[in-house]
């Protein structure tokens, strides 16, 4: 990940401890444009509201650096803030900051997602006319092997059907 995409995870959840909705939402927007992997995991994250209050870190190999930054407690999501467990490699999860409600959180979290999903099938919708237009391009090359263009655009077109369906869902 990216050092521009580990601070707005960061700024999401600088928005979850201090209780700021719109911050949270802000926050999301950005992330959503500099990283999508990083994006669905924290909306993951934020949605997920079967966190245990115990973790062992034997399990995984590296959890300590990846435990959730989010912990649910009475319908109201916080940052999380860990510390040892009574057993050994177990650390034990603990709310932090002020906090958002829910019932905020589910619509702003859903909202940013339907965002973020919508401009990616944009941008798969617009890859076919880029594919046709470099096919244009091409057959004024000077030195082209039609075809191979023929092939490559024939293949191409292929990719951009099966991301299209990929995105939405088809099978």
């Amino acid at each position: 990940m990216s050092e521009q995409a580990e601070r707005f995870k960061q700024a999401v959840l600088d928005a979850v401890v201090a209780g700021d909705a719109s911050r949270l939402e802000s926050a999301l927007r950005r992330l959503s444009k500099c990283d999508g992997s990083a994006f669905l995991v924290v909306t993951k994250q934020l949605l997920n509201t079967e966190q245990m209050r115990s973790l062992s870190t034997m399990v995984s190999v590296g959890l300590v650096n990846s435990l959730p930054p989010f912990y649910y407690e009475d319908q109201v999501v916080y940052g999380a803030a860990y510390t040892d467990g009574v057993a050994f490699m177990v650390k034990d999860a603990h709310r932090s900051g002020v906090g958002i409600a829910r019932d905020v959180v589910l619509p702003i979290v859903e909202q940013a997602r339907a965002e973020y999903d919508a401009a990616v099938l944009l941008r798969v919708q617009a890859l076919k006319a880029e594919i046709r237009e470099l096919d244009s391009l091409l057959y004024g090359h000077s030195s082209a092997d039609y075809k191979l263009i023929n092939f490559g655009v024939c293949e191409l077109l292929k990719g951009q059907a099966l991301l299209l369906a990929a995105a939405t869902g088809s099978q």
